[in-house]
């Protein structure tokens, strides 16, 4: 697929056998199998000793707003790091170096040392701005911002910097449904069109028996990473949600997993017709309150009530340049929940004690090894590539070196986030970063896994870098070919009124004195241009860049125009002139 950065591998189809044979923990990755110690892996022993914590002071001063420019990457005398204050006094970040435990299995673990690769890694992936946690069971072991919140200004990324999260937003959506079952309100394997009566699929039989579960696993049979267009095109969320009836499937229901932005769309409205209240209100009341998560919102004006905010950054080809937050008024449950460093730990400690934090009990410990339960397997998953990898609720779980890991990764435009918990090794990392498609959290993820549990058999961060590397070539328009063909028609000939079932009506126009056509896409006629590529074939690239690139084809009847097939948006028909 071109234009989209695709941030997990699409999946081989495996068996419900196969499946029910990774759910059962087969010897070999079972936790309880595993060679580890009873203890915390970060457990001081006795002869360590602690290591006094620097002490960072920054001036926050006022951030530019978010305008395309292009800065210099901040030097070394411009990054600060800030030190946390987290959000309950037990989880003061403590800085020290740390052993583990005598086991052949998990590795001496040195803060000190990971926090000095960090502060390396962001300037080796041109990150303007990071920000890193370590949770060990209810302790934070490290909370630290790295460089700035925006180029060219000098307030320091801290613990209480806002980023925009992403896909990892989905972990936190499936922590309120679950907190809505504890409380009878939904059942997770209850057919949705329970709850929501206007919820419909292509196929027929999957919509009538689609679960919450199924949504949030990415198991409905909806294409991956398709439909995200949606948002852009002037729909309200109710008839977004009307628009998933005409989206044909690409695997058979419950058949293969794909990532679907538009599968956790659907799951917020589910929650919204449940509470009667949006989803945004749902995870606050459910999630952010209760953990004491002040800064967390899925409103995206949260990203203005105060000035330190990551800013979103993008390659501008020249250089990083300071660009816009997302503002998507239908799939933001599927990407635009904030959240700071300082509250997200507060959700980790929650889950790795089962559900409480502080002795208060938020969700059951039932509950939260359903959230991390395999539901899809999907393979190929985590930095070994674990063959048995699959989705659960919002995340993904793969094994790494016999220890399991789950995993929630994001990328919204202009950012990125990853949460990691090794639940067994009651183990957390955060990693929050304001660059668009970066690696840098793939990046920090390798060098904690290895830190911890041992060294892998291949270079792990020359892989954050090829992966950076195939985002941007996927960002990166395609080659012209060497002899194209010329367009059979006078490029007016291919102006008109178009229409897809899903995408919905779109104008095509030409533009007086020049070699390019418009696009207008959708009730609120999104913006894109159309290039002669090869003879029919035309190089569509909207004009918000995130968005990306794609061929679309025409095609003709004599001299006549029809339609137009794209990779992305599929068949269009010709309905006027």
């Amino acid at each position: 697929m071109r234009g989209r950065a695709m941030l997990l591998v699409v999946s081989l189809m495996l068996s419900a056998g196969l499946l029910l044979f990774l759910s059962s923990q087969p010897p070999g990755l079972a936790a309880q199998d595993s060679p580890l110690a009873p203890d915390s892996p970060l457990a001081v022993a006795p002869e360590a000793t602690a290591t006094p914590e620097p002490t960072a002071t920054t001036t926050v001063t006022p951030t530019a707003t978010a305008t395309h420019t292009t800065t210099p990457t901040p030097t070394d005398a411009a990054t600060a790091t800030a030190t946390a204050t987290a959000a309950t006094p037990s989880a003061t970040p403590t800085r020290r170096a740390v052993a583990a435990p005598t086991t052949d299995a998990i590795e001496p673990f040195d803060v000190d040392a990971f926090d000095a690769f960090i502060a390396a890694a962001r300037r080796t992936f041109d990150v303007p701005g990071a920000a890193v946690a370590i949770i060990d069971g209810d302790e934070v072991l490290l909370a630290e911002g790295y460089g700035v919140r925006q180029l060219g200004a000098e307030a320091a990324v801290d613990a209480d910097t806002r980023f925009v999260l992403g896909g990892a937003s989905h972990l936190l959506l499936a922590s309120a449904a679950a907190a809505l079952a504890d409380a009878g309100v939904i059942e997770l394997d209850r057919p949705v069109v329970e709850y929501l009566t206007e919820f419909a699929l292509y196929d027929g039989y999957a919509g009538d028996h689609t679960t919450l579960r199924d949504l949030l696993a990415h198991r409905t049979g909806l294409p991956a990473y398709t439909g995200d267009l949606l948002d852009k095109l002037g729909l309200d969320r109710g008839a977004a949600l009307a628009q998933l009836q005409y989206l044909p499937p690409a695997v058979s229901f419950r058949g293969q997993e794909g990532f679907s932005n538009l599968g956790i769309f659907a799951a917020a409205e589910v929650l919204d017709a449940v509470e009667d209240k949006p989803w945004e209100e749902i995870v606050a009341e459910r999630i952010f309150t209760p953990l004491g998560m002040a800064r967390s919102s899925g409103y995206s004006d949260a990203l203005l009530e105060d000035e330190n905010v990551a800013a979103a950054h993008f390659d501008a080809g020249t250089g990083v340049a300071v660009g816009d937050w997302p503002n998507l008024t239908v799939l933001g449950a599927a990407g635009q929940t904030a959240a700071t460093l300082a509250d997200l730990t507060a959700w980790v400690r929650m889950a790795l004690a089962a559900g409480e934090l502080d002795g208060e009990p938020l969700l059951t410990a039932e509950s939260v090894q359903a959230l991390f339960a395999p539901a899809m397997v999907g393979g190929d998953g985590g930095p070994l590539q674990d063959p048995l990898a699959a989705r659960c609720l919002g995340c993904t779980t793969y094994y790494y070196r016999g220890h399991r890991i789950v995993e929630a990764a994001g990328a919204a435009p202009g950012s990125r986030a990853l949460l990691l918990l090794a639940p067994d090794d009651d183990l957390g990392l955060i990693v929050l970063a304001n660059r668009d498609l970066t690696a840098l959290p793939e990046a920090v993820r390798n060098e904690f896994l290895e830190q911890l549990f041992g060294a892998a058999n291949r270079n792990l961060q020359a892989d954050a870098r090829a992966l950076e590397a195939t985002w941007k070539a996927q960002r990166t328009p395609p080659a012209a070919p060497p002899d194209p063909f010329e367009p059979t028609l006078a490029l007016t000939g291919y102006t008109g009124n178009y229409a897809s079932d899903f995408f919905g009506d779109w104008i095509i126009s030409s533009v007086l004195g020049q070699d390019r056509l418009e696009v207008a896409a959708g009730l609120s006629g999104f913006p894109g241009d159309l290039l002669p590529f090869d003879g029919d074939t035309f190089l569509l690239t909207w004009r918000d860049a995130n968005e990306g690139h794609d061929e679309i084809t025409f095609t003709l009847e004599g001299d006549l125009v029809i339609g137009f097939t794209s990779t992305r948006y599929g068949e269009f028909t010709r309905t006027g002139d």
